[in-house]
Formats: structure tokens, sequence, C-alpha cells
């Protein structure tokens, strides 16, 4: 009895992997995991008996505190680091990180290679841009609010290209690659918008810093270094640099991302 209850437990958490497994591996499950996140989040914000408690939790500080005795030693890092800004500046730079990855795929083999391709998604990307800032600044314009007219400016690659997924095949593949294409140009458009109208004051010693960390990395890039510690390392302290120097950090993803070797590593006929 007691081996006949241990098989059907085996079988039960094997028959729940597979199960969790062939969830992730459908098309659609980023896109339904996106938007039910995004439906708790809205909830937790607004219900009024989990609102409070919700600001409280995105307020946690975060940082590694190092204290020697007699307060000899007394670092902090990163400093004012709270859980809200550590998903804006943290974990989205590893997102704007993927889109950078995404830009330049595009712009060396996809649908920003040429102009001829890249002129109409980035025509549409213009104009997703323009008008939602336009209409925004038309109704807030001499208000607190008027300065977030680049709130609309951004298309939410994660949400377009989630909802597609939802629909698997029931949208055409030319629909994905121009949307995708759209979406590429748009967040490249956002991006520079955040980093030139949004920025903090810029500290030019660290900006120069990071700066000169790129350039090294770029020439780590030319001379075939394929090797991924070499990029992660720096591209951590570019990070930093950015963080401190006033200007938007998400903007370091995707800099770093320009970076990286296209090339693999290893040949498919080295690697088989």
């Amino acid at each position: 009895m007691r081996l006949f209850s241990m098989y059907r437990w085996v079988r039960q958490h094997y028959q729940f992997q597979l199960r969790g497994r062939r969830f992730l591996e459908a098309p659609w499950s980023g896109g339904l995991v996106l938007l039910f996140s995004v439906a708790v989040a809205m909830l937790l914000a607004n219900l009024p008996w989990t609102a409070e408690y919700y600001q409280r939790v995105l307020n946690i500080d975060i940082a590694l505190v190092v204290r020697g005795p007699g307060s000899l030693i007394d670092w902090m890092f990163p400093r004012g680091l709270t859980l809200q800004t550590f998903v804006n500046d943290g974990l989205m730079v590893v997102f704007f990180f993927l889109i950078g990855l995404e830009i330049k795929r595009e712009i060396v083999i996809g649908q920003l290679s040429s102009v001829r391709k890249a002129i109409l998604p980035v025509l549409a990307a213009l104009g997703g841009m323009v008008v939602p800032a336009l209409i925004y600044f038309s109704f807030n314009a001499g208000t607190v609010a008027a300065p977030g007219w680049g709130i609309p400016t951004a298309t939410d690659i994660a949400f377009a290209i989630g909802i597609l997924s939802i629909f698997s095949d029931r949208v055409p593949i030319s629909l994905k690659i121009f949307l995708t294409a759209l979406a590429v140009a748009d967040d490249l458009g956002a991006i520079l918008v955040i980093a030139l109208f949004y920025g903090e004051e810029v500290n030019l010693l660290l900006l120069a810093i990071a700066i000169l960390i790129l350039i090294g990395i770029y020439f780590l890039n030319k001379v075939g270094e394929t090797r991924i510690m070499f990029y992660l390392v720096p591209a951590f302290v570019v990070w930093a640099l950015f963080y401190y120097s006033g200007i938007h950090s998400t903007l370091s993803g995707v800099v770093i991302a320009m970076f990286i070797p296209m090339k693999p590593r290893y040949s498919k006929e080295y690697f088989a």
C-alpha cells in the first residue's frame, strides 16, 4: 500500500512537471503570464485595503551595507535603492539589454538593415511617439503634469509581442515582423527621449569613465573575444557609472548590447 501511494505521488509529480514544461514551451505562455501579472499589480495598487501595503513593499530599501568597528568602514551600495527603483533601474536594464540585442540584430540582418526596409516601421514609430505626446501636451499644457509628455511616447514592446503571442498562428507572420520592427524603432526613440529629457544633472567624470570602459569593450569585440565574463563584469560597472552619473541607467543595457558579438563562439560544425 505504501509502495503504491509513493508510485502515485511520483506519477502525479512527474505529470505536474510535464504540464508545467508544456506551458512554458507554449508560444502564448509569456503573454498570458504578462497579462496576469499586470492584472494582479493593478489590483494590489488600487484596492483600498492593499494599496498602502503595496506602496510600503515598493519602498523597501535594498542595499549592500558594509560597516566596520568604530565606524572605520561605512560603505553602502547602491545608495537610495528601493524595491521600486531596483525594478526600474535594475531589472529593466536586463529587459532593455534584450531589446538592445533585438535592435542590433534588426539593424545588422533584420527589418532595419537598410533604408528601404526600415523606412515604414521607423515612420510608423515616429508617428506613434509624436502624436500621443502632442495629444498629452495639448491637454496638460501649463499644468504640473506637462513634463510627463514623454510617458505616452513609448510603445510597450513586451505587451505588443505578448498579445501577439497569445493569438499564435492566427496572426500573419508579416504583421509580427512589422510590429516587432516598429516596436524596436519606437523603443530606440523612447530610450533617446529618456536620456535627453529625463536624465538628472550629468556627472561628466563618471560618464567619461563609462565611455572609456565601453571603448575597451568595443576593442574586445573587434579582436574576436567571445567569453561572456569579459562583457558581463564591465557591463555591471557601466551600469553603476550610469546609475550615479545622472543618465537613466536603462540606457546602459542598450549600449552594452550594441557591443555584444553576434557571431557565436563555436561554429555549428565545430559544435557538432
